[in-house]
């Protein structure tokens, strides 16, 4: 019966014969040297031969199926192996990203602790510098301290101490 959709007519006797005469071209002779002929080749011959029918023609169709399932069986293991050692290169991928990651973290914590401390010893550095300036400059030669803390509130100017065996003078404005 001719599908509803269909608008022309199947000669399907003339198409059997072009199919028969596809199946006679030398290329179809050997099973192995076309790809695209064999199954039409074995289907042809299988319709030719005897159709078994019931319990018989069920056990012919799964020996069919069944027929290339070792083939296919092994096509699948090795792709599953394929799989499984593409999955693990990129298990190792991804355990040497983290890995440098992990890495870059810890040289980025170690620059911001430089970061720090340099900060911190730059500050410490100019405390220093101002506390020996003012001492040394406000006790008039006598006092050099480098602890900005204790020489920030004190005045030498008002409590100057000489070292010990030695006086002090203050300076006159015209000289001595």
């Amino acid at each position: 019966m001719q599908p509803s959709f269909s608008k022309t007519k199947r000669d399907w006797t003339k198409i059997d014969a072009q199919i028969e005469e596809v199946l006679k071209d030398p290329c179809c002779d050997n099973l192995t040297s076309n790809p695209y002929c064999s199954p039409f080749k074995k289907s042809l011959q299988d319709s030719k031969g005897e159709k078994d029918t019931g319990d018989a023609a069920l056990n012919g169709l799964f020996k069919q199926i069944y027929a290339n399932a070792d083939e296919v069986c092994d096509w699948l293991l090795a792709l599953l192996l394929l799989a499984q050692v593409l999955l693990l290169l990129l298990v190792e991928v991804v355990l040497v990203v983290m890995l440098v990651l992990v890495v870059l973290v810890a040289v980025l914590l170690v620059l911001v602790v430089l970061l720090m401390l340099v900060t911190v010893l730059t500050a410490l550095a100019q405390d220093t510098r101002r506390a020996m300036i003012k001492s040394y400059q406000t006790s008039g030669g006598t006092v050099l301290s480098t602890n900005w803390g204790e020489v920030a509130g004190k005045d030498y100017e008002d409590d100057v101490q000489a070292p010990a065996g030695m006086e002090y003078h203050k300076e006159k404005p015209g000289g001595y």
